[in-house]
């Protein structure tokens, strides 16, 4: 082979090589069709299918919360327009209605549910109610006390003790001998005499 042959030949062997190395740089830089990023990313799946589930943040579990209730007490004027709205009257020797003098007759901080107590006797026995005695001092002192909102003095009458006596369950003395009647309801009933002691718990 002459010289200039086989530097052609040199010549082309080079050039060969040159554009087989310039092909694969380019196809290389090419993106990814969809079957290649599936391909390369199988293994990337496969090894998060294998990781557990991540599970949502909880927030910490709560608490019952108490159940609000409405004012236990009331004002005077509140409490005298109830028992006026149902026909129950008021009475006061004094005629006051100041707690901290005892021959007034008051109301103020007298509990609902004891309000409410006399209306639904009134209602039931569908007699005349007279109060004489709320939350003034001048009572027995204690803890279901007339001052503690818990007790109402009713005037007694015919209808009254009847109703009482013949409807109540009769639940025996009290210390100072005064006759105990017990509602249904619970409310406990005291013959005072001059007066029904009226205690609603």
């Amino acid at each position: 082979m002459s010289l200039s042959r086989a530097r052609h030949w040199s010549i082309c062997a080079s050039s060969c090589t040159l554009a087989v190395i310039i092909m694969a740089i380019v196809i290389k830089s090419l993106p990814l069709t969809a079957a290649d990023r599936a391909t390369k990313r199988a293994p990337e799946r496969a090894a998060a299918m294998a990781r557990p589930p991540r599970m949502p943040a909880q927030s910490p579990p709560q608490l019952p919360q108490p159940m609000m209730r409405t004012a236990a007490r009331l004002p005077q004027h509140v409490a005298h327009s109830m028992l006026r709205r149902d026909g129950i009257r008021w009475r006061s020797t004094g005629a006051c209605t100041d707690r901290h003098h005892p021959g007034c007759t008051s109301l103020k901080g007298i509990r609902r549910d004891s309000i409410e107590g006399l209306i639904a006797f009134k209602r039931q026995s569908g007699c005349r109610i007279a109060v004489t005695g709320g939350t003034e001092i001048g009572h027995a002192p204690g803890r279901y006390s007339h001052w503690n909102g818990y007790k109402i003095d009713i005037l007694p009458t015919r209808c009254v003790d009847r109703y009482i006596t013949g409807r109540f369950r009769y639940a025996g003395t009290r210390g100072d001998g005064a006759e105990l009647y017990r509602a249904p309801s619970g409310a406990l009933y005291a013959d005072e005499g001059s007066h029904w002691d009226v205690l609603y718990k």
